[in-house]
């Protein structure tokens, strides 16, 4: 929780846990990106400036994305954070998406209250990893046909 609002990690990972590399997906999964559409569509991102670059800009419609970058108004992931959480209070949203990358997300995860973790069918090796925060725990399991999505939240959820 930050600032009363729910902080919940969007992540597809393969078999490796590896999230990328070189600042790219390395696989394509259509099934997992409408996905990440249907579960984030109208709500309020948060992402690290390699991550948005290697995103389509199909990511961007419909979503409010807050990018943490030493050259953009968000400097800090606390200035992104307090951005998002007061667009958050005026919206009346109670979450706030964590998209990425691997810094961000291991910024946030002492925080995070949730996880939503799409394991992909590839074993490629990457350079960018990401591991669910050790405070939350496994509740549900949706198996897709070209991948497995995982739902982690703290015990309190």
């Amino acid at each position: 929780m930050y600032k009363g609002k729910k902080i919940i990690h969007i992540v597809a990972v393969n078999a490796l846990n590896a999230i990328g590399k070189d600042g790219k997906l390395i696989w394509y999964c259509k099934e997992d990106l409408l996905h990440f559409k249907a579960s984030t569509i109208g709500n309020i991102l948060i992402v690290g400036s390699t991550t948005a670059q290697g995103m389509p800009n199909v990511v961007n419609q419909g979503r409010y994305i807050f990018t943490v970058s030493s050259k953009g108004p968000n400097k800090t992931l606390e200035q992104a954070l307090d951005k998002a959480v007061e667009l958050a209070n005026e919206m009346g949203k109670k979450e706030i998406f964590i998209m990425g990358g691997a810094s961000i997300y291991k910024q946030t995860s002492p925080f995070t209250d949730k996880a939503i973790v799409s394991l992909i069918d590839n074993s490629e090796m990457g350079d960018t990893f990401y591991h669910v925060p050790d405070h939350l725990k496994e509740y549900h399991q949706d198996v897709k046909q070209e991948f497995t999505i995982f739902y982690y939240s703290t015990p309190e959820e």
